[in-house]
Parts: structure tokens; C-alpha cells; sequence
């Protein structure tokens, strides 16, 4: 599956107007699973229950779609850090992470940068903007992110 998805990749062109990137991403491995099974419906199949009993057991469980999910969150984070980090000023980049990921004293912080706490404020709330339009760039102004980015 990862191998069809990233030789998938190569030719993905993103088009706001066609849909989200999930969504691609469900077109990509539901093709490959048709795939899969039609391949399958062509070979012998077993008389017994076993074979069902092995999809069944097949599935992810609650733990690992939500590690799934994670990891995909996290993947997007990332992609719509990178790309805002190279368009806002070092200092206030760099109040947002210290502040928002570290977590750490908007007064450290402020000293450090040698700017004011309401600097700080504002270069955080700018960022934040800045990373929610980049994520409805890819998952859309509805998109499931569900992520607090208080």
C-alpha cells in the first residue's frame, strides 16, 4: 500500500477545486485494494470460515486508527510549519514555537528576543493564522483536522 501511494505521490498535483488531500489519499488506496481483491477473486479461495476470520482479524484497531490519525496530523503540522516558517520574520517564528510548543514564558521569551510580552502575543496569533490558512489550503475550511491550537 505505502509503496502505491508513493509512487502516487510523484505525479500528485494539487488542486483545490478537485478535492482535499485525504481525500486523494482514500482514492489512491481504495484503488489499490479494488486491485487487491480483484486479483484475489481470481484465485481459489478456501472453503472454510478462515479466511474470514483473517480479514476480520485484519482490521486496525481503535488504538491503531488513532495512531494513524496522529500521525497524520502530525504530517500536516509539519508540511504547514515549514512552509509558514520560511515566510514569517526568525523572531517571530521563533516567539511562536518557544511560546505555543515549548511552552515556555511569554516574559523569557520576551527578554530573550529583546521584544515586548505584546510583541510576543502578536507574532503567536499571526503565526496561528498563518498555519490554519495553510492547513485549509490542503484539508479545507471544514476539514476534520480537530486540532487545538489555542
Amino acid at each position: 500500500m505505502m509503496r502505491s501511494i508513493s509512487l502516487a505521490i510523484e505525479r500528485f498535483d494539487y488542486d483545490r477545486e478537485k478535492g482535499t488531500f485525504r481525500a486523494w489519499l482514500f482514492t489512491v488506496a481504495h484503488s489499490r485494494l479494488c486491485h487487491y481483491f480483484r486479483r484475489q477473486s481470481r484465485q481459489p479461495q478456501p472453503v472454510s470460515d478462515s479466511a474470514l476470520q483473517i480479514l476480520v482479524g485484519d482490521q486496525p484497531s481503535a488504538d491503531e486508527e488513532r495512531d494513524w490519525d496522529l500521525a497524520y496530523k502530525k504530517r500536516l503540522f509539519e508540511w504547514a510549519a515549514d512552509r509558514v516558517k520560511s515566510k514569517v520574520a526568525r523572531n517571530t517564528w521563533e516567539a511562536f514555537w518557544r511560546v505555543t510548543i515549548d511552552e515556555e514564558s511569554v516574559d523569557k521569551v520576551a527578554e530573550s528576543l529583546t521584544m515586548s510580552p505584546g510583541a510576543i502575543y502578536v507574532a503567536k496569533s499571526r503565526t496561528i493564522v498563518a498555519l490554519k490558512r495553510e492547513l485549509e489550503e490542503i484539508i479545507g475550511k471544514d476539514g476534520d483536522l480537530n486540532v487545538d491550537v489555542a
